[in-house]
């Protein structure tokens, strides 16, 4: 029976949420491609080998353009100059439209990034110089040009993809649209479809949601498209979205107590009379919601997901995937015989280990996400229109195993050998399959999973979990890992016990990997950490193997007798480590393409394969060197430059182990080990590019006793040990911001302005210090009566801290403490004027009785009678309980009575 206060409550609820989702609108139907010339397929393949390789020069800069040194600044600008000398030379007069405009725009792309690092130059040029607002423009500037970089990139993604599909149907390759050139510009392509009218985007949104439930089309229609249309930015649009969805979320065990009947009769009747639209849509959705979740909760968190790819593509935030989600996995069969990949996210090519020829092949609808061979040595395929599976052995096509869909499908997958059991992860749900019994586990409220692995006896498995929840739970973002014991039983639905890690990961991990005894497991992180631990072991001691900048997307214990572990990184770099002794013992590079490279292992082989490029080879194992070249053209290999890379690594080694030992302390035992780490291994710290993990060690504790004595009123201990650290060495943007802070509290302000100058020579892109540098413009200008300039200061405090835009109190402030400056030196006219504006300015009722009375005052004294009797009136609107007020009421009448002789 429905508990009375259930729906009125649901509506209530209800009627503060409002929401949109996404699945793809109308779609034309496809023109006719004409096939590219044999001359084109030719000069694609030759082109885009050609920005490979000016990517692949690129992938050791920094990932920030100011942390560029002058040399690597001006060795990228050479290489620019070279690529775009090459580019003169193309003879492309008789090739199609598509190709000429490709070029064109390929060309000014690379131009467009010259004028940043040109700035960034000019950035580094100035670090010694003094003055800092000068070089903090420049800085900003450097980044915000690597903005007209992003600009081109959506044109180019459309015409790559037109001229792809031209070279398919000749015969020639797919190969993915580069996506970045890693110059620190985005690693994808973001934006609006530029071929749709905005109120064609507003049409295509409504059409999105309603199709994937008809409330949110009501929703989008009247709900979010007005939003937008008022002028409300993206993040404000966003955050509304997201208060809705948690409200969602705070009402969903309500409604679980409704029976299916019970909501299937509410949804059945008719809405009440002169029922709010929204209201009905909103409640309708989440009715709906509840339904499918008891179908498959799955299936209802997509729903949530795909809204959001939805708002993204609406708002001009959505991302091109083909890089980022493209299948990094190269799967070898358990009996060695078979390796399959996904050159182009839908093709999956299977081939013989024993001599490269293709046995298989298979075009699938859905984006293929993730492969791994089962216990039988059949196929998995995870797509975004299901996970199949492929008997290669016994013949015939891939059959549907699990028939969720959606097209932001994590499809990370893992299997057992020695039974029917296998590991996936949709997006926000690992579930966990054996034989025909399915589960699935919370994975610690994060709805991201980012990579799943499974032991070969298949009792052990592990998640990567990573994100902020995309159910609007406003959870902080968190990396880490979840160790899953399983039930020997394959057909008791048993309770799975989890273990998580959370180890100050910085990253999303990416793989998993079980030794064949499943003793130690391993990951590796897209922030550059390859590690491991022993499975057993209850004090979680991370092995830590490397710390650099490339993200890692493969991980695997090697068979044999001795522990070793292999790794590779997004930029073709292979390393094999002593997982016991720590001892790096092999590195070398494989070809990579725009998506990375998928790696798998094989009797002492590794088999390469450049994801979205031509490019498919064979190694040796042991010694690094060049087997065979399947597909594509041989690499080029400077082994003496590899032998010296390795050997330097290998010196830095040891560091790794000392910076790992970072996290065995907490707190001050922790500030204290990293500066005996520093004073005793900072040479090699800085040859690792690690100092600033090291120094933020210590400064996050400075910083954290600045802030508490702040907090409790004792600036002068705070500023002592703010400026201590600073002189030591150990600043951060956090340790200058708790100084500065200190000082303008004790009225320094001579001193706050000089630390202010230093702390913007650091970190000329710190949105803190530069509000703290505007700020304090305001506040000179404001003391000053300069209203102009504070009136200045303000509005770049908006472009600052966008998200507290347009600063009204501080705008009101500027009118107000002026205009009784003004007043104060007898100029009464004029400060009343100021009032005024003040009073323009305000937005709320508070901000307005604030004003008022000092308006009303000063007014009267001025025997300005009209805007006394005006303020009067407003005054009474405002504040109703005023026309009790007697002495007020008998000079308002006084007032209106001069104001009519």
């Amino acid at each position: 029976m429905t508990r009375p206060h259930l729906l009125p409550r649901l509506f209530a609820l209800v009627a503060l949420l409002g929401l949109p989702l996404g699945s793809p609108a109308q779609e034309t139907a496809p023109a006719e491609i004409t096939p590219a010339t044999p001359a084109e397929v030719d000069y694609w393949r030759q082109l885009q080998a050609r920005i490979a390789a000016f990517r692949s020069a690129n992938s050791s800069l920094p990932t920030q353009i100011i942390d560029m040194s002058i040399p690597q600044l001006n060795e990228a600008m050479d290489r620019i100059e070279d690529f775009l000398d090459d580019r003169d030379q193309d003879e492309i007069a008789d090739f199609g439209a598509d190709l000429q405009d490709y070029h064109e725009n390929l060309i000014g792309l690379f131009e467009a990034a010259l004028p940043s690092l040109r700035e960034a130059a000019s950035f580094q040029e100035q670090a010694n110089r003094i003055n800092p607002m000068a070089r903090m423009m420049a800085g900003a500037k450097a980044i915000n040009l690597m903005g007209r970089v992003e600009d081109y990139k959506p044109a180019l993604a459309k015409l790559h993809e037109q001229i792809n599909a031209r070279i398919v149907a000749r015969g020639g390759p797919r190969i993915f649209f580069f996506q970045s050139l890693n110059l620190t510009d985005n690693s994808y392509v973001k934006g609006r479809r530029s071929d749709l009218t905005p109120q064609q985007r507003d049409e295509h949104f409504v059409a999105e949601s309603r199709g994937i439930d008809p409330g949110l089309g009501t929703m989008a229609e009247l709900h979010f498209v007005p939003l937008r249309q008022d002028g409300r930015s993206n993040a404000e649009i966003n955050a509304i979205r997201d208060k809705l969805l948690e409200l969602l979320q705070e009402f969903a065990d309500s409604v679980q107590q409704l029976s299916n009947v019970q909501i299937k009769a509410e949804l059945a009747k008719d809405p009440p009379p002169n029922a709010d639209p929204l209201i009905t849509a909103r409640l309708g959705f989440a009715l709906r919601q509840e339904l499918v979740r008891r179908n498959r909760d799955s299936d209802a968190a997509f729903r949530l997901i795909d809204w959001k790819a939805s708002f993204a593509r609406w708002l001009g935030e959505a991302r091109s995937t083909s890089a980022e989600l493209a299948c990094t996995d190269l799967a070898v069969s358990y009996d060695g015989a078979r390796y399959a990949f996904s050159p182009d996210q839908h093709a999956v090519m299977v081939r013989s280990t024993e001599n490269d020829e293709i046995v298989a092949q298979h075009e699938f609808e859905g984006e293929v996400r993730g492969l791994a061979f089962d216990f039988q040595d059949r196929l998995m395929a995870f797509t975004t229109q299901g996970l199949f599976r492929w008997d290669l052995i016994g013949g015939g096509q891939p059959y549907l195993r699990d028939n969720t869909t959606s097209p932001n499908i994590t499809g990370a997958i893992a299997t057992a050998l020695e039974r029917d059991r296998f590991f996936q992860a949709w997006a926000h749900i690992p579930g966990f399959s054996r034989g025909s019994l399915d589960s699935k586990l919370n994975a610690f409220g994060s709805s991201n999973i980012t990579a799943v692995g499974m032991s070969r006896d298949g009792l052990f498995a592990a998640f990567g979990f990573s994100g902020i929840d995309n159910l609007g739970n406003g959870e902080k973002p968190k990396h880490g890992i979840g160790l899953v014991i399983m039930p020997e039983s394959e057909t008791v639905s048993e309770g799975l016990m989890v273990k998580s890690y959370q180890q100050a990961f910085i990253g999303p991990v990416t793989d998993i990997a079980f030794s064949d005894d499943a003793s130690h497991f391993a990951f590796c992180l897209d922030t550059g950490e390859v590690l491991a631990f022993a499975r057993e072991d209850e004090a979680k001691t991370r092995i830590q193997l490397t710390l650099d900048s490339q993200p890692y997307h493969f991980v695997t214990f090697l068979p044999g007798a001795e522990p070793l572990l292999l790794a590779a990184a997004r930029n073709g770099v292979i390393r094999i480590w002593n997982y016991e002794t720590k001892d790096l013992q092999q590195r070398f590079e494989v070809p990579t393409g725009p998506a990375g490279v998928a790696v798998g292992v094989e009797s002492g082989v590794l088999f390469s394969v450049a994801i979205g490029a031509e490019e498919i080879h064979r190694w040796d194992l042991a010694s690094g060197h060049h087997l065979a070249t399947v597909v594509g053209t041989d690499p080029v290999i400077d082994a003496d430059a590899w032998a010296a890379t390795l050997a330097a690594e290998q010196e830095l080694q040891p560091v790794i182990e000392s910076l790992r030992r970072l996290y065995d302390f907490e707190g001050e035992e922790r500030e204290a080990f990293a500066r005996k780490l520093l004073a005793e291994e900072g040479d090699r710290i800085d040859r690792l590019g690690r100092r600033n993990t090291v120094v933020g060690s210590v400064t996050s504790q400075i910083a954290d006793r600045i802030r508490d004595l702040n907090k409790a009123d004792k600036q002068t201990e705070a500023v002592k040990i703010g400026e201590t650290a600073i002189a030591e060495g150990f600043a951060s943007k956090s340790v200058y911001y708790g100084t500065i802070s200190g000082l303008l509290t004790l009225n320094r302000i001579k001193d706050a302005n000089t630390l202010l100058e230093d702390g913007l020579q650091l970190y000329p892109t710190s949105s803190d210090l530069r509000f703290l540098y505007q700020w304090q413009r305001m506040q000179s200008a404001r003391n000053a009566g300069n209203l102009e300039a504070t009136l200045k200061a303000v509005d770049e405090l908006d472009l600052v801290d966008p998200k507290n835009r347009p600063h009204t109190s501080q705008r009101i402030d500027a009118y107000t403490q002026i205009a009784q400056q003004k007043i104060a030196a007898g100029q009464q006219k004029a400060g009343l004027d100021l009032f005024v504006k003040a009073l323009d300015q305000c937005r709320t009722k508070e901000q307005q009785l604030k004003l008022l009375p000092s308006i009303f005052s000063v007014a009267y004294q001025a025997k300005d009678w009209k805007l006394t009797v005006g303020v009067a009136n407003m005054w009474m609107q405002v504040d109703p309980a005023k026309k009790n007020d007697a002495q007020f009421l008998e000079w308002a009448r006084y007032a209106y009575s001069q104001a009519n002789k």
